[in-house]
C-alpha cells in the first residue's frame, strides 16, 4: 500500500504551487474575502483536482451581513453581484487553464487518484483539497489577488456544502473563531440555493 500521507502532501504542494503561479486577480474590482474551490469528484480523472477558484468579494460579504443574507456567502456562484457592485462586470472564476496541461501538477494528482482506486481511499481527494485550501490561505499572494484582512480559501462540494472543516483547517481554531466573529458570525453550514 502506498504512503497516503506522502501522496497527499505531494499533491497539495504541486496544486498550491500551480495555483500561485497562474492565478491573477489583479483585474478584480475590490478586495477578495474568499476563494472557493468548488469541488466535484467521481474518480474519473486527475483533472478534477484542478478547480477554478470562485471569487467572493469583500463587498459581497458586507452586503450579505447588512442584508441578512449570510446563507449566500459560500455559494460557489453569485446570483446577484449587481446588488453589491452595480454596473460592474467581472469574472466569477479565476483562470486555471494552464494547470490542466501541467504534468508537474497532474502527476502527483494522478498518483493520489491511483491510490484512491487501488485502496478504495476516497477520502484522499478531500484531504488533498482541504490541504490545498489551507496552503493557499497561508500563502504570500503578492499583488496578484487583492485580499481582505480576513482572507481565506475554502474547499467545498459543488453545492457549497459544509465549509466548516475547510475554514478550520485553513485558519486553525483560534484564527477560525476570530474570522467567524469578524465576518459577522457567518454560519459555516449554508442552505441549499433556491
Amino acid at each position: 500500500m502506498p504512503d497516503h500521507d506522502a501522496l497527499v502532501a505531494a499533491a497539495e504542494e504541486a496544486l498550491a504551487g500551480g495555483y500561485l503561479r497562474v492565478l491573477d486577480g489583479s483585474h478584480l474590482p475590490g478586495p477578495v474575502y474568499a476563494l472557493i474551490l468548488s469541488c466535484y469528484f467521481d474518480g474519473d480523472t486527475e483533472h478534477q483536482f484542478v478547480v477554478p477558484p470562485v471569487v467572493q468579494l469583500e463587498a459581497k460579504r458586507r452586503w450579505a451581513i447588512e442584508n441578512d443574507r449570510l446563507d449566500e456567502l459560500w455559494w460557489p456562484y453569485d446570483p446577484r453581484p449587481e446588488a453589491y457592485l452595480p454596473g460592474v462586470d467581472f469574472p466569477m472564476e479565476l483562470e486555471v487553464g494552464p494547470l490542466w496541461e501541467d504534468e508537474a501538477v497532474l502527476r502527483p494528482c494522478r498518483a493520489v487518484l491511483d491510490a484512491i482506486h487501488a485502496d478504495e481511499a476516497w477520502e484522499l481527494f478531500d484531504r488533498v483539497m482541504l490541504g490545498v485550501a489551507a496552503r493557499l490561505t497561508a500563502a504570500d499572494w503578492g499583488d496578484r489577488v487583492p485580499r481582505a484582512e480576513e482572507f481565506v480559501v475554502v474547499a467545498c462540494d459543488l453545492d457549497g456544502g459544509d465549509v466548516r472543516a475547510s475554514l478550520e483547517r485553513s485558519l486553525g481554531p483560534v484564527r477560525y473563531e476570530r474570522w467567524r466573529q469578524r465576518a459577522g458570525g457567518v454560519r459555516p453550514r449554508v442552505a441549499a440555493p433556491p
